[in-house]
């Protein structure tokens, strides 16, 4: 994925995940994002989703994006999990990725415990996501049309 279409893919989920009501929303928000050690692409379409939505004012008039970049070794699910708990215990509203099956699963799996958003940015084959996955690529069955 290009790092312009991550953005607008980034910045879409942004504006899904945050239909909240504007009155309830804290002075800002936090998001995290787990990204594998070597995705300065996914890191730079991250950052830029957060620029983009905190420089559109409408969305979020008083309350920011504020993103949290963390990174880890695919398949070390054991720092992924740990990253996840201290994202959470800061408050984060959604966390993004990571890209690698092992540690995404455990990620996701803290995730709909805890009721916070997993937003993924890989490709995965199962046809039945959880409770509070959200996967922004395209489906199998829609890429084989």
């Amino acid at each position: 994925m290009t790092s312009t279409g991550a953005s607008v893919v980034a910045t879409s989920a942004f504006l899904v995940l945050f239909p909240l009501p504007l009155i309830s929303l804290p002075s800002h928000v936090p998001v995290g994002a787990l990204f594998d050690s070597a995705d300065s692409q996914m890191e730079l379409a991250f950052r830029s989703a957060i620029n983009r939505v905190n420089d559109e004012r409408r969305y979020l008039k008083n309350s920011p994006l504020n993103g949290t970049i963390y990174r880890v070794l695919p398949g070390d699910s054991f720092k992924a999990s740990k990253l996840t708990c201290e994202m959470l215990a800061g408050g984060v509203a959604a966390i993004f990725g990571p890209q690698s099956d092992t540690t995404s699963a455990h990620v996701q799996s803290i995730c709909d415990t805890m009721t916070i958003p997993h937003i993924e940015l890989r490709w995965d084959y199962r046809e039945k996501r959880d409770q509070h996955s959200i996967n922004l690529f395209p489906h199998p069955s829609k890429l084989g049309k």
